[in-house]
């Protein structure tokens, strides 16, 4: 068992962080107060490996945070949430830059990986997202003074049985912020319900919709395309048929 601890620089250099076998969150979570578990602060050129399991024995909360952090990979993690378990993101970034997630799989109740405010230069690729909510960009427009999001990229990312494919949420507030260079290639969704919907007062503008190739499996085919308050183009295979 380990109890809540942090691991703080400042600290430059080569950096080990070696996990083997089980690291266990106690169960008994009135023992102490959660914020974060296992927290790394300003250290630069670190390296966690090892192959080892934090296992969070049930507790409720995001388990990766990444917040003002710069020039990180991750690359084959596993990260799974148990069932009935709401706000058990995999990943949120928030205020980071030069993020690149690669070759993971995730399986939550919420969303697989979720794209904060002040978000740049992000890059997904071959990601499973499973079960949840799928990727999520967002909130938007709810606080004063946030940071746009840009330069997201998400490609090669199968999901299966997400509520959502991606999501752009945005609250109908006076605060002016924006979402912009974000491309989505190469994704593949199974039993995965996709709406593009955006605000009536606020439309999706610039949105281009390229060689979208869904075929509906059942009998309650065949797969229709819905859009609303979008504005955009097409390109290529539209199947099923563009509603932009």
């Amino acid at each position: 068992m380990v109890w809540p601890e942090m691991f703080m620089g400042p600290c430059t250099g080569s950096i080990i962080f070696t996990v083997k076998g089980a690291i266990k969150l106690p169960v008994d979570k009135s023992t102490f107060s959660l914020n974060c578990w296992i927290t790394f602060q300003y250290i630069s050129g670190m390296l966690i490996n090892g192959g080892g399991t934090f296992d969070g024995q049930g507790h409720k909360n995001f388990h990766f945070v990444l917040f003002s952090c710069n020039a990180l990979e991750f690359s084959g993690v596993r990260i799974t949430a148990r069932g009935n378990s709401p706000k058990t993101d995999g990943i949120h970034i928030g205020y980071s830059s030069c993020i690149k997630i690669a070759d993971s799989m995730i399986s939550t109740q919420d969303d697989c990986i979720s794209i904060g405010l002040g978000s740049k230069d992000v890059e997904i690729a071959g990601v499973h997202c499973r079960l949840g909510h799928g990727f999520s960009l967002g909130s938007l427009r709810k606080y004063p003074n946030e940071a746009d999001v840009t330069g997201l990229s998400v490609r090669g990312c199968p999901m299966v049985g997400t509520q959502n494919g991606g999501g752009i949420k945005t609250w109908a507030s006076g605060v002016k912020r924006n979402a912009y260079n974000l491309s989505i290639d190469d994704i593949t969704m199974k039993d995965v319900a996709v709406n593009l919907v955006c605000s009536p007062n606020v439309p999706g503008q610039n949105i281009t919709l390229e060689n979208i190739d869904l075929a509906y499996t059942g009998r309650e085919g065949p797969v229709n395309s819905y859009c609303a308050h979008v504005k955009g183009a097409t390109r290529g295979i539209q199947k099923p048929q563009s509603c932009i």
